[in-house]
């Protein structure tokens, strides 16, 4: 298990085009990046976060050499099409090495 703390910051609302950033407005950035080394072959992942009551189980097989697993957050929508991080998580779109990797897996929020 691994705590961080959190990187206040103040992202701006609106991007170049004046669409909303779902990240927009003051708030807290987490970011952890861990260097694991493990055997080329299969591998259960579990990916939890506690305070957003979110879970994630699934299984990958990792090839040879250097492998990046990313976990990129999904927000709720905010009563309008539009998501934010103030409403919290409700999913993480996963990519391997880059390329989004689609996955049957036990993911839910409690």
């Amino acid at each position: 298990m691994w705590k961080i703390d959190g990187q206040e910051e103040i992202t701006p609302m609106y991007d170049e085009k004046g669409k909303r950033t779902v990240e927009g407005g003051k708030g807290v950035r987490y970011v952890v990046l861990k260097t694991i080394r493990l055997a080329p072959g299969f591998h259960r992942v579990f990916f939890g976060l506690p305070e957003d009551k979110f879970t994630c189980e699934f299984d990958i097989s990792l090839k040879v050499g250097k492998s990046i697993l990313e976990f990129k957050p999904v927000y709720r929508p905010c009563g309008r099409p539009n998501a934010s991080f103030l409403n919290g998580i409700c999913d993480f779109e996963i990519f391997y090495n880059g390329t989004s990797y689609s996955l049957t897996s036990n993911c839910f929020v409690m």
